[in-house]
């Protein structure tokens, strides 16, 4: 009984006096930085579906856009990202990193690069479906505007819209 008594102290001090290891033992919930893109939600629920049925931890999703879920991984709120777009936030999350805040584990994709894309037969066109190329000279960001109505918001006529995307 004495030796339980001193293995349970010993807990308490521990707990009292670390609380990242008092929230370890308590809460055993893992809450997932839950950016807009549908890439990003997709990776999030593979690992949490592994943490749940194979590590039996609880799982939560916060949702959130890219910096205010920097700030969140940075603060201690949020725990993990699955996917990042880290090039759009660099000289933030470089000082993170510096910092020690932030932990890169590394990339899903190593080879995926970040830009913007249509599909091939908006500029290609496709002959066995009858459609002729809509922006037959996009080749950059910038010959967009000239096209800009092929890309027409439906909500706002006046204005194009990307699609799934980090804003």
């Amino acid at each position: 009984m004495r030796n339980l008594k001193t293995i349970f102290a010993v807990i308490l001090t521990t707990i009292a006096i670390f609380p990242s290891a008092r929230l370890e033992a308590i809460a055993r919930e893992v809450i997932f930085t839950d950016f807009s893109w549908d890439s990003a939600q997709f990776h999030n629920r593979v690992a949490g579906y592994i943490l749940e049925k194979g590590f039996d931890r609880k799982v939560r999703y916060s949702f959130t856009e890219e910096m205010p879920g920097f700030l969140g991984l940075e603060r201690g709120d949020l725990h993990l990202a699955m996917e990042t777009w880290v090039d759009n936030s660099i000289s933030f999350w470089d000082k993170a990193k510096e910092r020690g805040k932030i932990v890169d584990l590394g990339k899903n994709y190593p080879d995926a690069p970040q830009g913007w894309y249509v599909p091939a037969y908006v500029v290609k066109g496709d002959p066995e479906r009858g459609i002729e190329p809509l922006v037959p000279d996009l080749k950059s960001v910038s010959d967009l505007p000239k096209y800009w109505e092929v890309f027409k918001d439906p909500e706002d006529e006046g204005k194009g819209r990307f699609l799934n995307g980090p804003t």
